[in-house]
């Protein structure tokens, strides 16, 4: 599970007919809402933004990442690797940064 950046709600895998799919609940627990379908998915991370969810998906054995959108609900999956993705974490959000000495 993983809380969200403004904690108001946290991205959970659950068991939904004997699949791993990824929810979300808000942080007083009132509200549950499903976000994923077809199973194999694992390990969501929410993004800075507090809207967009990556995970791993195991299909055909192979594990790859995706990102949903989870106002939206768009899907798409992030890479396509031979041996397989695991794990995903976000990087701090992107600032900018100071080129090479002696450059504007």
């Amino acid at each position: 599970a993983d809380w969200s950046p403004i904690s108001d709600r946290i991205v959970h895998v659950c068991m939904i007919d004997r699949r791993f799919e990824l929810a979300v609940i808000s942080a007083g627990g009132m509200l549950w809402r499903r976000l994923t379908s077809g199973g194999g998915c694992e390990n969501p991370r929410w993004a800075p933004d507090g809207r967009h969810v990556v995970f791993t998906r195991s299909q055909q054995g192979m594990r790859q990442l995706w990102i949903l959108d989870v106002n939206s609900g768009n899907l798409r999956q992030l890479t396509a690797s031979s041996g397989g993705s695991y794990n995903p974490a976000w990087s701090g959000s992107f600032q900018e940064r100071p080129g090479p000495v002696g450059t504007r």
